[in-house]
């Protein structure tokens, strides 16, 4: 069954009335791809299931945070896709200036939603703007994507500045620019109803007023906070926001925060039962994140490796793994230890290259350090004796 009949039925757990009299694109299983030409409007409509967003109101800030880095990843990696010149920079070389517009946390049929509008790009000549619709269900995410792109630019931003220096009395100074805020302010979308910025939240407006949108499976998926892994033996707590993944995989978890593609970061806790020297702790960690991410195809990778907390009874090795993968740059971190039975055990915490690597290091040592056992490790036996 395609997607848009699932969605008229809603047998994934969510139910709407998708826009008529659209060309129809695409429509798979979990895809769903519409185009109006009218209003020149991208519709995507997505299911993913198993993934889990966790819109818990004591983690907004983090969430908000988080939205940051896969947005600014997005826009930088447009940019160089359309630039030969090597010197070219996109706005987000600025810090102070983001790509993220709106950020709101509502109720979709009374269960947590998240909305986002960003821009792709934003340029003379070319501005792409991106909305998402965010709806956990109980067995996974529903996202919405509108997309709108304007060829001709600056227009709305010139109207707005050109006003607010009218309103100048004579004789005065002329007032200081606009912030990017004060030009995308919802309050001049009606003023400029063509423009890329206002067709996104008309869309996205238009979704959630006017389609019928309704949540049949509400999601029960929490942060799980700390967790037991009973076949690892073990307790540890996961980052915020971090969901468990299945019975199967139990050293698992995952944190959606961007949308079902993009910014979804995974943890992966495991242990290898052969012991391992502690004096050569430092040089498997290096070695085996280096082996990990070449299995994976992962290229040009560079491995940066840290020391930490070495006089106590739980030394840690961190090490920072970066190269290029699949769907671009990665940035990686992973944190080593050994147990009483010098088992070693490894936490990779995974994502792109746009996520500050102290931010990575700190959440993946903060849990290594919470991990505490269930099950006692074996006694060690000497290196030498393989038996």
């Amino acid at each position: 069954m395609g997607l848009m009949a699932a969605l008229r039925e809603g047998s994934h757990g969510v139910r709407l009335s998708p826009p008529a009299g659209y060309r129809l694109d695409e429509d798979r299983e979990d895809a769903l791809k519409l185009t109006d030409l009218e209003r020149g409007v991208g519709w995507f409509f997505y299911v993913f299931p198993g993934l889990h967003l966790d819109l818990d109101a004591e983690h907004r800030d983090g969430l908000r945070r988080a939205l940051e880095w896969p947005a600014r990843d997005m826009f930088d990696s447009l940019f160089r896709a359309q630039r030969r010149d090597d010197e070219a920079r996109p706005r987000t070389a600025d810090p102070s200036w983001s790509p993220m517009i709106d950020v709101e946390h509502l109720l979709v049929d009374g269960s947590p939603a998240l909305r986002t509008v960003h821009r792709m790009a934003y340029e003379a000549g070319r501005e792409v703007v991106m909305g998402h619709l965010l709806v956990p269900l109980r067995k996974g995410l529903f996202e919405v994507r509108v997309i709108c792109r304007d060829s001709f630019t600056g227009l709305r931003e010139t109207a707005l500045l050109d006003a607010r220096m009218a309103e100048s009395p004579p004789g005065t100074d002329a007032p200081g620019g606009l912030r990017q805020a004060d030009y995308d302010d919802p309050m001049h979308d009606a003023a400029f109803p063509e423009h890329a910025l206002s067709r996104t939240r008309a869309a996205l407006h238009w979704l959630l007023s006017e389609a019928d949108l309704r949540v049949l499976e509400r999601s029960e998926a929490k942060g799980v906070g700390e967790v037991e892994l009973t076949k690892l033996g073990c307790i540890v707590r996961a980052p915020p926001r971090f969901v468990h993944g299945s019975s199967e995989n139990e050293g698992s978890f995952h944190r959606v925060s961007f949308c079902g593609t993009d910014g979804v970061q995974h943890l992966l806790i495991t242990r290898d039962d052969a012991p391992v020297r502690p004096r050569i702790l430092r040089d498997e960690a290096i070695a085996r994140s280096r082996r990990i991410h070449e299995g994976d195809g992962v290229r040009d990778i560079v491995v940066g490796v840290e020391v930490l907390d070495a006089s106590t009874a739980r030394p840690l090795v961190l090490t920072i793994v970066e190269g290029t993968g699949h769907v671009g740059r990665l940035r990686n971190a992973m944190c080593w230890f050994l147990d009483e039975g010098d088992r070693p055990w490894s936490l990779c915490l995974t994502a792109t290259a746009a996520v500050p690597a102290n931010v990575l290091a700190a959440e993946v040592t903060d849990t290594a350090r919470s991990l505490r056992f269930t099950t006692p490790p074996p006694p060690r036996r000497p290196w030498w004796r393989p038996w």
